[in-house]
């Protein structure tokens, strides 16, 4: 007689009388904000606070062990709401597709550079000096901000530094999607790749006539869409599931057990980030905030990471590149739009006008603002979090 395999105990851990605490953001009501995102991701177990008085937190309780005992399958909850965003988002879609820009790859043969690159490395020296000058002069960086990270290694090719994932989120998206990418070409001590002529968004947008501009975005909103049908079930680089990226300070993390636990990751950086504004503004004698709760979509879905004017190349022919995949992997949706919007609103805020910035809820989604307040308390606390990735 086979024996009754036994459920692996559950773990829930439960705070009660919680009807006694303050709720007036001292030092005792955050400690206790602060234990939720303490246990469920530095002990990673759930965790619930009741009151037996109140009847307070009751539901999340019993979600809590509902969801232990039988996770809740993956499913989409259709309101009113969702449907119309829904409906007017695919209609934006065919509006894109009737205005998108043609899409082209380059095909010409560079056989012969590579051979020549790899037998003489050094032979366009002096042209990589003169052509990063003229980058550093035409995309507004300090001519003493030191090398950077790619150079013309020939008349059609240049090289960056080699960075396996980079290579990995390239031929990901060039093998997946219609997005002219770059075709990285096989070597093992160098990171070759298509050189793509033209002018980037920075350069070029303010000289575009307002339907160029309008097309540029659309085709744009098609590469989005392309990205985000590519998911997995996991978040991080494509090849090693390091995380990294603009919003992580460029610090790389390893490989996360679980979507789950990326999510506890990011909620407990956020809280950290807000319990610190809201010392600041008890400090400035302003009352404080809630902490924000913004509705996410956690689900990774392949993405760029930087989609900055600097890393959209418009060329002699009108077709639009996606270049510089550094940080590219799957990260939640609205990821690619934070770290839009910190580039564009914190880092570079003088180097491109209002009208692409318009533009941003169209190609990447419209963002609110507890979203963008959530990702900004995460963003002020994120360096405390040291990066563990080699």
């Amino acid at each position: 007689m086979l024996a009754k395999a036994r459920a692996a105990p559950m773990l829930c851990v439960v705070r009660t009388k919680i009807d006694m605490i303050p709720r007036d953001y001292s030092e005792e009501h955050l400690s206790y904000l602060a234990d939720k995102h303490i246990f469920e991701y530095w002990q990673a177990v759930p965790y619930a606070a009741v009151s037996s008085i109140t009847k307070e937190g009751m539901d999340d309780l019993l979600a809590c062990i509902a969801n232990e005992v039988q996770p809740p399958a993956t499913q989409t909850v259709i309101d009113i709401k969702n449907l119309l965003g829904r409906i007017a988002s695919n209609v934006l879609d065919v509006v894109a597709s009737a205005f998108a820009l043609p899409i082209r790859r380059l095909t010409s043969n560079v056989d012969s550079e590579l051979e020549f690159l790899l037998s003489q490395p050094d032979y366009y020296a002096r042209e990589r000096g003169a052509w990063e000058e003229d980058v550093k002069r035409r995309l507004r960086i300090q001519p003493d901000a030191g090398v950077l990270t790619v150079g013309l290694a020939s008349p059609s090719i240049v090289e960056k530094h080699p960075d396996k994932s980079e290579r990995a989120a390239m031929e990901f998206a060039y093998d997946n999607t219609t997005i002219p990418v770059p075709r990285v070409f096989n070597s093992d001590d160098h990171f070759y790749m298509d050189f793509i002529k033209g002018e980037s968004i920075y350069e070029c947008w303010d000289g575009l006539s307002r339907l160029k501009q309008f097309r540029v975005a659309c085709t744009l909103r098609l590469y989005v869409r392309q990205m985000r049908a590519l998911r997995r079930d996991f978040v991080g680089a494509v090849d090693t599931r390091v995380v990294s990226g603009i919003l992580f300070e460029e610090q790389r993390y390893k490989p996360f057990p679980s979507v789950r636990l990326f999510r506890r990751f990011c909620e407990y950086v956020a809280f950290q980030g807000w319990r610190r504004r809201v010392s600041a503004m008890q400090y400035a004698g302003e009352k404080p905030s809630p902490f924000p709760h913004p509705e996410i979509d956690w689900t990774p879905v392949f993405t760029h990471g930087d989609l900055n004017g600097s890393n959209i190349i418009l060329d002699d022919h009108g077709t639009v590149w996606l270049i510089d995949w550094a940080t590219g992997g799957f990260y939640p949706p609205c990821m690619e739009a934070q770290a839009m919007r910190h580039v564009e609103d914190h880092v570079r805020p003088y180097d491109i006008g209002d009208s692409w910035r318009s533009y941003r809820a169209f190609i990447v989604e419209r963002t609110t603002a507890e979203e963008d307040q959530f990702w900004d308390d995460f963003f002020s606390y994120i360096h405390n979090c040291p990066g563990n990735a080699e």
